[in-house]
C-alpha cells in the first residue's frame, strides 16, 4: 500500500480529490489543509505521493518544496503533484522533486491517471543502465547498438509498467515515436541485437537462460516478456 499525502485549503477539491481515489485499495489516503500540518505529516508518514495544491494560506508552496528538498536523498524524489490554476506564474526553484502540474482547478480528469502512473513506476526497486548492461553483456547483447538501445528503452518501459508487455505493437510505437522511425525499423534494430544471444544460445552460462526454449529462435517478444520477468524476480518489489 502507498501513502498519498492530500494538501489543499479548498475543501470542495480536496472532497472532489480523496474521491477519486476512495476506491483504490493500493492507497491509503492522507488530507490536510493547511501547509504547516503537509510539512508535519510529510516527515512523519513520508508519503509516496504529495498533491500539493499552489494556494495553501499559511506556507507558500514553493516554500514546502524547498524545505523537502534539503538533503540529497529528497532532492532526488520527484513525488510532488502540483496542483495550480493556469493563470499562475510559478517561479519554481526545486522543480525536479514535481512530478506533475495539473493545472485548473475545475478539471482533475488525469489526476487518478497520474497517480496511477506514480503507483506503478514506485513499486518496483529502481533498475539501473548498469544492471541491464552487465546482463546484455552476459548474453552476448552489444551495448552500444541502436537496437541495443532500443531494447534497454523497452525493458525499462516494461519493468515499471508490466501492462506494456501484452502490447509489443505499443512499445515498438513508443520508441518509434520517440525516435522518428517506423515500428517496422525499431522490430528490426531488435532483432539484429539478439543475433548474438540466438547464436551462442545453448552455451550461454546465465540464469535467465533456463526460462527461454533454446531450441527456438528467442524473438523480441519472448525475449522481452522473459528479462522483465528475470528482472522482477531479481529485483522483487518494494515493500
Amino acid at each position: 500500500m502507498q501513502k498519498v499525502l492530500i494538501a489543499n485549503p479548498n475543501v470542495e477539491q480536496r472532497i472532489r480529490l480523496c474521491q477519486q481515489l476512495a476506491n483504490d485499495k493500493r492507497l491509503e489516503v492522507i488530507e490536510t489543509a493547511d501547509g504547516k500540518t503537509a510539512l508535519e505529516k510529510y516527515l512523519d508518514i513520508k508519503p509516496n505521493v504529495l498533491v500539493l495544491d499552489s494556494c495553501l494560506k499559511d506556507i507558500n508552496c514553493i516554500e514546502i518544496i524547498d524545505r523537502l528538498s534539503t538533503n540529497i536523498a529528497d532532492k532526488k524524489n520527484n513525488n510532488i503533484i502540483l496542483t495550480a490554476q493556469k493563470e499562475e506564474n510559478l517561479n519554481l526553484s526545486n522543480a525536479a522533486r514535481i512530478y506533475k502540474v495539473i493545472y485548473d482547478d475545475e478539471n482533475f480528469n488525469d489526476f487518478y491517471s497520474t497517480i496511477n502512473e506514480m503507483y506503478l513506476f514506485g513499486e518496483y526497486e529502481e533498475l539501473t543502465n548498469e544492471e541491464l548492461d552487465l546482463l546484455f553483456l552476459t548474453l552476448k547483447i552489444p551495448l552500444n547498438s541502436n537496437g541495443t538501445n532500443y531494447i534497454r528503452e523497452a525493458i525499462f518501459e516494461c519493468y515499471y509498467y508490466p501492462d506494456l508487455q501484452k502490447k509489443l505493437k505499443d512499445i515498438f510505437t513508443i520508441i518509434g515515436q520517440r525516435h522518428n522511425k517506423p515500428n517496422s525499423a525499431i522490430r528490426s534494430s531488435f532483432r539484429t541485437a539478439l543475433e548474438r544471444l540466438n547464436m551462442y544460445r545453448d552455451t550461454i552460462n546465465c540464469p535467465i537462460m533456463q526460462y527461454f526454449d533454446i531450441e527456438e529462435n528467442i524473438t523480441p517478444k519472448d525475449f522481452l516478456e522473459i528479462a522483465v520477468m528475470y528482472l522482477h524476480l531479481q529485483k522483487g518489489k518494494k515493500k
